[in-house]
């Protein structure tokens, strides 16, 4: 957001994040190639899906939710946000661009290990 103002990909290294190429951060188990960002802003939510073949540096953004109207392959996006978007989604991105640390968590997919293996060593 911060050094590519009017892009629709997702630069997936910069001055503020580093997270090497899609292949580090798209699931390598199952192949896919896309991921999704999600943001909960007070009411409001923000959801971005992003795909990239698996060398790429940056990540095509092929939609965008904003509270619920999505804007799927878009041309044009200024700070990732929609041309259409309101104000508030600016004023959002606004704040992001001047964040200084974000944190995140995958949520899958997860390894599970059955319970009964650790049983083992109960007996």
């Amino acid at each position: 957001m911060r050094e590519h103002e009017w892009s629709t990909r997702l630069m997936l290294n910069g001055e503020a994040i580093r997270l090497s190429t899609a292949l580090d951060v798209v699931d390598q188990v199952h192949g896919r190639r896309t991921f999704e960002i999600g943001i909960l802003d007070g009411e409001r939510t923000y959801n971005w899906t992003c795909a990239g073949e698996r060398s790429e540096l940056s990540m095509a953004v092929e939609s965008v939710l904003v509270d619920g109207a999505r804007v799927e392959d878009p041309e044009v996006l200024r700070y990732l946000m929609p041309p259409e978007a309101d104000g508030n989604a600016l004023l959002l991105a606004r704040r992001l661009r001047d964040a200084t640390y974000i944190t995140a968590e995958r949520t899958g997919p997860r390894e599970i290990y059955p319970l009964r293996a650790c049983l083992r060593f109960l007996d």
